[in-house]
């Protein structure tokens, strides 16, 4: 009997022990699976984080040349201004109901580049 009950409790712990074998390997090919999920994911991420850091230096660009152009615009906005009370200040020396048609066609030739002829030069060059 009691070899009986010895060969039983041997079965017992063979199965028992069948079994566990078959669990760590499930176990460890999950870990397997796992860790090559886990290594894509980390990739993935330091493949965002480039991305992201290369958008955020761009953004920075973009904010950089957005200022830039700003202050162009501002200047050429002022450029205008200056050119605008130039141009007004010589029809009231020139007003054009006072000149002939002649006369007023000569103006862009003569008069307009002798009156505005530097201020224009320095306009034209600092907008290059």
């Amino acid at each position: 009997m009691e070899l009986s009950e010895a060969s039983a409790e041997l079965r017992k712990s063979r199965a028992e022990l069948e079994r566990q074998d078959l669990e760590i390997a499930q176990l460890r090919a999950e870990n397997g699976r796992l860790s090559e999920d886990n290594r894509c994911v980390t990739s993935s991420l330091n493949s965002q984080t480039n991305e992201m850091d290369q958008l955020e230096a761009l953004v920075d660009k973009l904010q950089e040349d957005k200022q830039k152009l700003s202050a162009r615009c501002n200047k050429l906005i002022s450029h205008g201004e200056c050119l605008t009370i130039l141009i007004q200040s010589s029809f009231r020396v020139y007003p054009p109901e006072r000149l002939s048609h002649e006369l007023w066609s000569l103006i862009p030739v003569g008069i307009f580049q002798r009156a505005i002829g530097l201020t224009l030069k320095s306009f034209i060059t600092e907008i290059k």
